[in-house]
């Protein structure tokens, strides 16, 4: 079981970790028990491939911050600095929660243990293995098992979960591959299974958004979604 801890700061890397994420992670840390004192998201805003957070973080208690894409893993040292900067600067908090797939934040998550703090991570199951086994407590969040995963109460795809899946994919054509739809829907909704939406297969889910969606044959095999105005 996860040690209760009042105050908890929560850092959500935005580029690499689902905005369907927010919610569970605040229903999970407040049933254990513990207050989140700080919950920040940090990503390049002007991206389009975040755009799907601000559904997501409507009325939620998270501040955004901005990190232009500089160079790579900008958005990480950032906050790798954050979680450092607030171990030193707020001794009320008593735990970090990192939020995110890559697992690049080894050396912070190191030093905040060596200060007696709880290290808590949140990602899929492709994460740096050695990221995980310094966490106190991580989280699989495509692991069907656990209790963050949100299948039981994510059954319905909207209109407008179809539009991010589509305009995370798009490209200069303005075509997009069924099977890299597919894969956004995976990001947007961790556990996403066809199965669970009433549709035997990904083009059934996709006709049925018809007229605005429709499927075309790519001449270099499977499908195409187009999107009409």
């Amino acid at each position: 079981m996860i040690p209760q801890l009042l105050l908890i700061a929560v850092l959500i890397d935005a580029e690499n970790s689902s905005p369907r994420l927010i919610k569970h992670i605040i229903t999970l840390l407040e049933k254990s028990g513990r207050t989140i004192l700080l919950f920040k998201a940090y990503a390049d805003w002007t991206s389009p491939f975040v755009k799907s957070w601000k559904y997501e973080m409507k009325d939620m208690p998270v501040e955004t911050v901005q990190r232009f894409a500089y160079g790579k893993n900008s958005t990480d040292i950032t906050i790798s600095v954050d979680a450092i900067e607030i171990v030193h600067t707020r001794p009320q908090i008593q735990g970090i929660c990192f939020v995110s797939s890559d697992g690049d934040f080894e050396i912070p998550a190191r030093k905040i243990k060596d200060k007696g703090l709880y290290v808590m991570g949140v990602g899929e199951m492709k994460t740096r293995k050695n990221f995980v086994k310094l966490c106190d407590e991580f989280i699989y969040t495509d692991d069907p098992a656990h209790p963050l995963n949100p299948l039981e109460v994510t059954q319905t795809i909207t209109s407008e979960i179809i539009d991010q899946a589509y305009e995370k994919s798009m490209d200069a054509t303005g075509l997009v591959k069924l099977s890299t739809m597919g894969h956004h829907l995976k990001q947007l909704i961790p556990g996403f299974s066809i199965t669970k939406t009433g549709y035997a297969s990904l083009s059934g889910l996709i006709k049925s958004f018809a007229p605005k969606y429709e499927l075309l044959p790519d001449t270099k095999g499977g499908l195409l979604v187009k999107r009409n105005a």
